[in-house]
């Protein structure tokens, strides 16, 4: 034996040094993750109100009656959605009435929800909605220039539910409410 015993481990050198990667690798992937999630929220909001307009569509041609999405707080539909069955077509929900799904509020903080919808999306019995229009979700993190963090969701009169992003403005195939 030489005498000279050299101990695995890391000096305090190298810690610092890789300390110092991570902590630039993670400032540089932190403004990426958050666009990220918000986008995700984005594309998850989207997805919940049309899933809950074709739920309100199936439910309305199944039962053979109306059936209404409405906001929680009237005439705010950012505020979250009541999806219900209107035994008494009374046009609010009441008490004879059966709740399918309730829905609670976008995350206001990103999110913008704007419409040229009136106090609820009816569904009739025969599958057709009573009001045909646009409801557009926006980030509100972005500038309104950039289109990709806008979302709109196109309600035809025959019932027909479809989103889009608009690629322009105006994009005759990706309207926004009026």
């Amino acid at each position: 034996m030489d005498g000279h015993h050299r101990t695995a481990g890391l000096t305090l050198i190298e810690l610092m040094v890789t300390l110092a990667i991570l902590a630039v690798l993670t400032a540089l992937a932190s403004p990426n993750w958050r666009d990220y999630q918000r986008s995700s929220a984005l594309t998850a909001a989207t997805s919940e109100l049309v899933g809950l307009l074709a739920s309100a569509r199936s439910e309305a041609l199944k039962r053979n009656i109306d059936v209404l999405l409405s906001p929680l707080a009237p005439g705010d539909w950012a505020q979250g959605w009541h999806l219900y069955v209107d035994a008494d077509l009374s046009g609010d929900l009441s008490e004879g009435d059966t709740t399918l799904r309730t829905t609670l509020a976008l995350n206001p903080e990103h999110l913008r929800l704007q419409t040229n919808v009136g106090p609820s999306i009816r569904y009739s019995g025969n599958g057709f909605a009573t009001w045909g229009g646009t409801l557009e979700l926006r980030r509100t993190d972005l500038p309104s220039t950039q289109l990709h963090g806008i979302r709109r969701i196109i309600v035809s009169a025959s019932g027909r539910v479809r989103s889009c992003t608009p690629s322009s403005e105006p994009d005759p195939n990706c309207k926004a409410p009026s």
